[in-house]
């Protein structure tokens, strides 16, 4: 019975560092987009915030991995899809961002149900 317990509450921990996760994450989105609209002169506005949000993402699923945390691979990819955007944008290289993130999805969808399946039976 103490081990069932001790599930429960480790689960409830997992549950509570993945919130606060998903709150910080928020809360950074949110201070980035507001210091690049109020600082003037920044060269490319939208190549800074596409990095930014790629970073901020990437970063939390790493977070994530590294605390044993279910890593979310949409956020991760759409993350990596806005940081190549954001240097593809700097770097006057058109990126197929709506290209991608359907790209994306597709695959997510058909290799999900596989990797749950499999984990299953595991």
């Amino acid at each position: 019975m103490a081990n069932v317990d001790a599930r429960k509450e480790g689960t409830t921990e997992r549950k509570q560092l993945s919130e606060r996760l998903d709150e910080v994450g928020w809360a950074l989105l949110f201070l980035m987009s507001g210091a690049i609209l109020a600082v003037p002169g920044i060269p490319n506005p939208w190549a800074a915030w596409f990095i930014g949000v790629g970073a901020i993402l990437l970063g939390l699923n790493l977070v994530r991995y590294a605390s044993g945390l279910r890593v979310n691979v949409l956020t991760a990819g759409c993350g990596a899809i806005a940081a190549a955007a954001g240097v593809g944008a700097y770097l006057e290289v058109d990126v197929p961002i709506l290209a991608l993130v359907l790209v994306l999805i597709g695959a997510i969808l058909l290799v999900e149900p596989v990797v749950r399946r499999n984990a299953q039976s595991a």
